[in-house]
């Protein structure tokens, strides 16, 4: 296949690489090969970036004054935006497609934004081997900075950061803002089916944290699994890697790469059965129960909220250990909320029975015992033996 343009990516190491490489995965028309982006198809491309970007709406990535005043302005008079460093990324974005549209039946990306190399804005300079982290293990005899890298791979570099985005929390004057990619050796040229299949759990995985990011991870995942369930999965992984990214002071830190997994959960729940589904289903609307609880202002619905985040952390005990001590747990955690909302005694139990009801369930008790007699088939279920990939 004869190729538009090919250009020298970023080495390994740099999280501007996994952006560049996610980008790849969602669009079209643009393929790495080795250690080169070569553009195969300008229409393909102009659609597909046009179609994201109508999803993403007006926003922007992590920059830095010096960003804004050197790299975004230089970038933005390159792509005619007249806002200059005021400019968004996806005001850039967007021009990249009009740049592609006037062009689309010649080369469509313009020598200037491949052969115009300019420093990377300071996200992109965050590396894995910062502080001794271990993730990528820091080469022992050459270590490769991060040079210069031109425009395209830069706009295409936003675009990951945009896809990844899982939302930030704030800390004193710092900002930890969290991303979400694809696992670590996960290669951007796999056959397209393997491709679509990354991109949809990458997708999941961004929208579970943008909608619970102040979750306790137990009951992250829990949502996670029963969303996995949900679209048809049958065994367990690691979906994606939660990147924290430190960003202020004028500079952005890698502070921890996690793994995003469903923890032996999938396979425990559909071993159950027939009952499988429902009771992913069912978990994983009190899992929200127990989010909203701990996100209330009212500090009696924390106890609830904790008594179900504990069950939930017994209960992936029991996907990876086949502890009957955590399942009898669980299922003394199930009946106390059960008899708690039956009685209806206190404020605690009235909070646990209306956010139930909310949830458009109109007999709380009743549908708690059923989920303490849905997960008690999980006796005979035993994954001691499958190890969790």
């Amino acid at each position: 296949m004869g190729y538009i343009a090919s250009i020298q990516l970023p080495p390994k190491g740099f999280i501007v690489r996994r952006f560049i490489e996610l980008s790849v995965m969602y669009l079209r028309g643009v393929e790495i090969v080795g250690d080169k982006l070569v553009i195969t198809s300008c229409r393909d491309l102009c659609i597909e970036l046009e179609r994201i970007l109508s999803t993403l709406g007006d926003r922007n990535v992590y920059l830095t004054g010096n960003d804004v005043r050197g790299i975004i302005t230089r970038i933005a008079t390159l792509l005619g935006v007249s806002s200059g460093g005021r400019a968004l990324a996806t005001d850039l974005l967007k021009s990249l497609v009009d740049v592609i549209k006037a062009r689309v039946s010649t080369e469509c990306i313009t020598k200037d934004l491949i052969e115009t190399r300019l420093t990377p804005i300071n996200l992109f300079k965050s590396n894995f081997y910062e502080y001794g982290r271990v993730y990528l293990a820091r080469p022992a005899t050459r270590y490769v900075g991060l040079e210069k890298i031109p425009v395209f791979l830069q706009l295409l570099g936003m675009l990951g950061a945009l896809l990844a985005d899982a939302g930030r929390v704030r800390r004193d004057d710092e900002v930890i803002h969290y991303y979400v990619l694809p696992p670590e050796g996960i290669s951007s040229d796999l056959i397209a089916s393997s491709i679509t299949d990354v991109v949809k759990k990458h997708k999941v995985a961004v929208r579970m944290l943008n909608r619970f990011a102040s979750a306790p991870r137990a009951l992250y995942v829990i949502k996670l699994s029963a969303e996995l369930i949900k679209l048809g999965y049958t065994s367990d992984e690691v979906v994606a890697e939660l990147v924290s990214i430190q960003e202020g002071r004028n500079r952005a830190t890698i502070m921890s790469v996690e793994p995003l997994s469903t923890e032996g959960l999938v396979s425990l729940i559909l071993l159950a059965g027939r009952s499988g589904r429902e009771l992913a289903e069912r978990l994983s609307t009190l899992a929200e129960v127990a989010i909203e609880s701990l996100n209330s202002r009212a500090e009696v619905e924390h106890r609830n909220g904790d008594l179900i985040t504990r069950m939930a952390s017994d209960l992936i005990t029991y996907a990876r250990t086949c502890s009957l001590d955590a399942l009898y747990s669980i299922a003394s955690t199930l009946m106390r909320l059960t008899e708690q909302v039956r009685r209806a005694s206190t404020d605690a139990s009235r909070y646990l029975t209306n956010r139930i009801k909310g949830k458009g369930i109109s007999e709380p008790a009743n549908w708690l015992a059923e989920l303490a007699e849905l997960t008690s088939r999980l006796m005979n279920v035993c994954l001691a033996e499958a190890p969790v990939r």
